[in-house]
């Protein structure tokens, strides 16, 4: 539970992981989920199949893969669309998106747009289109950049459009952004990520099933956590012929039927140092 000072909660983040299913056919609704434990060494001991019967068919879920680590990423795809990848630094932290050819990314004062016209009024804004096969950005503010290979930087003028440039950070009114992929024709994808380890709450992982109904096959990459990942799963939902499936895997929410206030957080540290020690928090239901 992830409670902030002064502020109340009820949900609760599972420590095991599910494989949730949920299969409509009009009215009908059928859900079911298993707890799973999965291993990244002996993936030979991850294998389950699962079935949910809607109606007099059967739908069946069979383990293909597991990802310890996973991550979404822009693949070349002939039948895709322009897309591109971007990660903004926030807080000093890198938050990725992902943006297809006209969606925009609009906050409180900044404008992020990707092929869509921009009626920012008075917010900055930063566009990127696509001209004769090349990535444009413009912007009604002056745009610096810093260049990752040359280590040189530099300023765009506002309103003066230019080609982007790959590993190159660019700066408009505080906002810092590196376009990570930039791809003509692709589709988002989720694989593994090598070398890196499990972070809990932080690192996402992937779990790969095949799903067979009717005559029908489909491969689907669950983005979520294992056990004790604390990691909720992100939804994915298709259809296949007279149905609608929902399928996640990772820590599930549960609310209780209370809240939780917390009143105060207090972290004692060892004398002459920031390392935490101990801690007390004050809290009342």
């Amino acid at each position: 539970m992830h409670i902030r000072e002064n502020s109340e909660s009820n949900r609760l983040v599972s420590s095991d992981a599910f494989l949730q299913i949920t299969a409509q056919s009009g009215n009908v609704t059928v859900q079911k989920e298993k707890k799973l434990y999965l291993s990244s060494i002996w993936k030979f001991v991850n294998s389950f199949e699962e079935s949910i019967k809607i109606g007099n068919k059967e739908i069946t879920v069979r383990y293909v893969d597991y990802y310890p680590v996973a991550e979404k990423k822009i693949v070349s795809d002939e039948k895709g669309q322009p897309m591109i990848s971007v990660v903004f630094l926030v807080d000093g932290q890198p938050v990725k998106k992902i943006l297809k050819y006209g969606e925009v990314i609009d906050s409180d004062d900044f404008v992020f747009s990707f092929g869509k016209e921009v009626n920012s009024g008075e917010k900055s804004y930063l566009s990127l289109s696509i001209k004769d096969g090349k990535f444009f950005i413009v912007s009604n503010r002056a745009v610096r950049f810093f260049d990752m290979d040359t280590q040189q930087s530099g300023e765009i003028p506002e309103n003066k459009e230019v080609v982007l440039k790959s590993r190159r950070m660019y700066t408009v009114d505080g906002y810092r952004f590196v376009i990570h992929q930039a791809v003509l024709s692709g589709r988002v994808d989720v694989v593994p990520v090598s070398g890196s380890s499990v972070k809990v709450g932080e690192s996402r992982g992937a779990l790969v099933v095949e799903l067979s109904y009717d005559g029908e096959k489909k491969i689907v990459k669950l983005l979520g956590g294992g056990m004790r990942a604390n990691v909720v799963g992100e939804p994915v939902t298709l259809d296949m012929k007279d149905i609608k499936l929902t399928l996640s895997w990772g820590a599930k929410i549960i609310n209780l039927p209370f809240y939780i206030y917390l009143k105060d957080f207090i972290v004692e540290r060892y004398p002459g140092s920031m390392r935490p020690s101990s801690c007390r928090k004050f809290s009342c239901s």
